[in-house]
């Protein structure tokens, strides 16, 4: 019986003696495989209309994202291609690998399978294309605080980070009376190489649009943004 004791707390004891090595070399592992972010840009010494201007250079935007619908206790969630210019939305909606929709739009004509409500075409079509080309303001206001830039117009006012100059707030007034709101967060870069001061280098992986009852977030996988021909042969 002394035997079978002297046994039995051996063998309680060696795993505490193996466990400890075992929970060292896991924490070492995970923490060398740790998601790094990215340093954010300090934007402070560009002149800000510089880059504005610098923006206003992008011709158009290719993007791949996650997209999550809520209405009431209503919810959806699917995947997005996006190609988008300044005058034109194109843009796929897929669910489970499968098209769930398609959405086109020209110069203020919209074309859609299915067929959006107004309200879905605010959130889909105006929402998408002002949330992504922010600064598209045609003869804007600019103001400041101690934090941010003001951009505004009789259409829209956006909020702008003043140490990274990226959005974090837009504001868009419908004709109707109503307003959509629009809000940005998780900077990311497009190439880790990138100069951090390069105005294509940043972007705001994570929009939430809410018009009425209505929110739409997308999640940003992949952004990518094309300068004008005349800027390209510049560089």
């Amino acid at each position: 019986m002394l035997t079978k004791r002297s046994s039995t707390s051996e063998i309680e004891i060696r795993p505490r003696h193996i466990l400890l090595p075992f929970f060292i070399i896991a924490t070492i592992l995970l923490s060398s495989c740790a998601v790094k972010k990215p340093a954010l840009p300090d934007m402070s010494g560009v002149p800000f209309k510089n880059h504005i201007s610098a923006l206003n250079e992008i011709k158009s935007i290719n993007a791949a994202m996650g997209m999550a619908y809520e209405a009431g206790e209503i919810s959806m969630s699917g995947d997005a291609a996006l190609e988008l210019t300044s005058k034109s939305l194109d843009m796929r909606i897929y669910h489970l690998g499968f098209l769930a929709a398609e959405i086109k739009e020209e110069d203020g004509a919209v074309n859609s399978r299915p067929r959006l409500s107004k309200d879905r075409a605010m959130l889909l079509v105006d929402g998408i294309k002002y949330g992504f080309f922010w600064w598209k303001l045609n003869g804007f206001d600019l103001s400041e605080t101690e934090t941010s830039f003001i951009l505004s117009n009789p259409s829209r006012k956006v909020i702008v980070d003043k140490k990274t100059y990226l959005p974090v707030e837009q504001i868009i007034f419908l004709d109707n009376g109503g307003q959509a709101l629009i809000h940005y967060k998780n900077p990311q870069r497009t190439d880790d190489d990138a100069d951090i001061k390069s105005d294509l280098s940043w972007y705001q992986s994570e929009m939430t649009i809410k018009y009425k009852k209505h929110t739409v977030t997308t999640y940003i996988r992949s952004y990518a943004a094309t300068r004008t021909i005349q800027q390209k042969k510049q560089e």
